[in-house]
């Protein structure tokens, strides 16, 4: 008779059999990273056979590629959340001046030469890849203007010009309507839910960090900002693209302590730690430290370090040879059974053409932890 009781007992309170969680950065910016559509439709299928009972997914811009994930895995996945897109506007209006973009040196004669109906890529990249020299002396000139300009990169036509140079209302600062592609789908109750908002320390991309209790764990998703240093001078809020991850971070830290829940954060953190022997390079290597002075361990770089952003990608279009690990679950009074690297093969694909194609699932590998 003890033993069924036992048993009742155990299947009562799933959370005794552990929590099995996934962050995955999707990559779903079809005028930046190839093959987006036919991505997500492969990485949905690896979602739904991964065994992670909590997913934590970024750069999901758009609404209908939410909806379909929600749906798609909604036999399982019973519960979601994900934040509302929220824009901001450049201070001044108009964002830039009209000489800024028809002068006789001005930026709509490099971008007509390069980019407007001819570049599937989008405005943005096309405009920071075949007009850099424009950069900077706009940069100088009206810092809002160029982040206004370069978040627009959805658009290819003179809309987007007129929406820069609307005399009513200031430019749009953020890129995706102000989306910050972050989602969560948990097989378990989700018990209580929020936002925290780091769009005040964003660029282009509004960030922010979804906050979740889950069989009792507080669970924050996130995707802090990237170090574009090597290609993009800062138009931000703070002095640099490091000052800005290491602000989301620090604002982030604040916001977790908070809560005195055993807990997770875990996401596209954009931090690595080096380690020679498996050839990972350091990025911005502060905020990771910033994390674990919190009492944060990174069990899978304490344990197994492997890249996540790996210079062999196929989708990586920088031309950068280095490898970093930038993905994390990171985790406070929690006891960790294991921790891996997931999502690293290639899947093929046949184009609209007939063409037969080998393509990664996302710019990022995905991580899989199981805990106690």
């Amino acid at each position: 008779m003890k033993f069924f009781l036992i048993l009742i007992l155990l299947f009562a309170h799933p959370s005794w059999a552990g929590l099995k969680i996934l962050t995955y950065n999707m990559a779903l910016d079809q005028r930046r990273v190839d093959h987006s559509d036919v991505r997500l439709s492969f990485a949905n299928d690896y979602l739904f056979h991964s065994g992670a009972d909590v997913l934590c997914l970024q750069e999901v811009w758009k609404k209908e590629d939410k909806d379909y994930l929600i749906n798609s895995l909604s036999h399982d996945y019973l519960y979601n959340f994900s934040s509302r897109p929220s824009q901001t506007y450049t201070s001044k209006s108009p964002a830039c001046g009209p000489k800024v973009l028809f002068g006789d040196a001005g930026i709509l004669s490099c971008l007509n030469e390069f980019c407007l109906f001819k570049n599937k890529k989008g405005l943005g990249p096309c405009f920071r890849k075949n007009c850099p020299s424009l950069i900077s002396p706009l940069i100088n000139k009206n810092k809002e203007c160029a982040q206004a300009l370069l978040s627009s990169n959805h658009e290819l036509n003179f809309l987007s010009f007129l929406k820069l140079i609307n005399p009513f209302k200031g430019g749009a600062k953020f890129s995706h309507q102000g989306n910050d592609g972050l989602l969560i789908l948990s097989k378990k109750p989700i018990e209580s839910s929020s936002v925290i908002d780091l769009s005040n320390f964003s660029t282009f991309y509004r960030r922010g960090a979804l906050e979740v209790e889950i069989d009792k764990h507080k669970i924050y998703c996130t995707q802090l900002s990237s170090d574009l240093d090597y290609f993009l001078p800062y138009m931000g809020p703070m002095e640099s693209w490091v000052a800005e991850s290491t602000k989301q971070a620090g604002v982030l830290i604040e916001s977790m302590k908070k809560n005195h829940l055993p807990t997770i954060l875990l996401g596209s953190i954009s931090c690595s730690y080096p380690h020679k022997e498996n050839f990972i390079s350091p990025y911005n290597s502060n905020v990771c430290q910033m994390i674990q002075d919190e009492g944060f361990q990174d069990h899978l770089f304490e344990n197994n370090p492997e890249c996540t952003y790996c210079a062999s990608n196929n989708l990586i279009m920088e031309n950068r040879q280095d490898s970093f690990l930038l993905d994390h679950i990171f985790t406070k009074n929690i006891k960790v059974k294991s921790s891996k690297v997931i999502f690293k093969e290639r899947v093929q694909f046949t184009t609209e053409d007939g063409e037969s194609k080998e393509t990664q699932l996302s710019t990022n590998h995905g991580v899989f932890m199981e805990i106690e």
